[in-house]
């Protein structure tokens, strides 16, 4: 399920000031997905992730406020 292409979403989440929000959720065809935004399509067990402001992330210090 974890992808090349999931981590490069979280690094592309963690590294953008802009990117504010990040879902995490299995897509029935493709598995485990990344938005940055609510899903439009059907899914199940959704996780977010969402910054109250707009920051880079350098260290879990800053991700676990």
């Amino acid at each position: 399920m974890w992808t090349d292409e999931v981590h490069a979403r979280i690094r592309e989440y963690l590294n953008d000031p802009d990117t504010r929000i990040m879902c995490f959720y299995i897509d029935r065809v493709l598995g485990l997905s990344v938005e940055f935004g609510v899903p439009t399509n059907p899914f199940t067990h959704l996780v977010y992730f969402m910054k109250n402001q707009p920051m880079r992330i350098f260290g879990k210090e800053q991700f676990i406020r």
